[in-house]
């Protein structure tokens, strides 16, 4: 919710390049402290890609974590309401991305921490921004799976690349 706020109330006056993360410096899903990971960022490689994810490591997740549409992923165990996730992006697509073919699979490191562009927010409209934070205020899904789509979906949602 507070990436999605952010992106929509400061859409029209970015800074070149934004850092998304949690309210902690240290975590069981970071590499080191979030500090020292921001200093360390190379802002030439973001340049170039537009989005970078701030989590190194596939696991807990694995490159072909959600298949949302044959629901034939291997799966990391059942903790982390991964296939409940996995139904919930199938659900949420036509309102999340209605002009977007629903990916065989989606798959992104965890834990929604990133860097992105300027260019990369804005390759979708404050409108579809706006759709999304709608979608998140209306779903019933329980936080705890809503939360996991959008983890899973901010590399797509910067880079149109179902698989990052």
């Amino acid at each position: 919710m507070v990436y999605l706020s952010y992106i929509i109330h400061n859409y029209d006056n970015l800074p070149p390049y934004a850092i998304f993360t949690h309210g902690h410096r240290t975590a069981w899903h970071q590499e080191r402290d979030i500090v020292d990971m921001i200093q360390d960022l190379r802002v030439s490689a973001l340049e170039k890609a537009q989005y970078v994810s701030l989590r190194f490591s596939w696991s807990p997740s694995c490159p072909a974590e959600l298949r949302p549409k044959h629901h034939d992923a291997v799966v990391w165990g059942d903790g982390d309401h991964l296939r409940e996730t996995e139904d919930a992006i199938g659900d949420a697509w036509g309102a999340l991305f209605p002009d977007e073919k629903l990916p065989d699979t989606i798959a992104s490191q965890c834990c929604a921490q990133f860097a992105a562009t300027k260019e990369a927010i804005r390759r979708r409209t404050k409108e579809d921004y706006v759709r999304m934070r709608q979608w998140l205020l209306d779903t019933r899904l329980d936080d705890s799976v809503s939360g996991r789509v959008f983890e899973k979906l901010w590399a797509y949602i910067m880079t149109g690349e179902a698989v990052q």
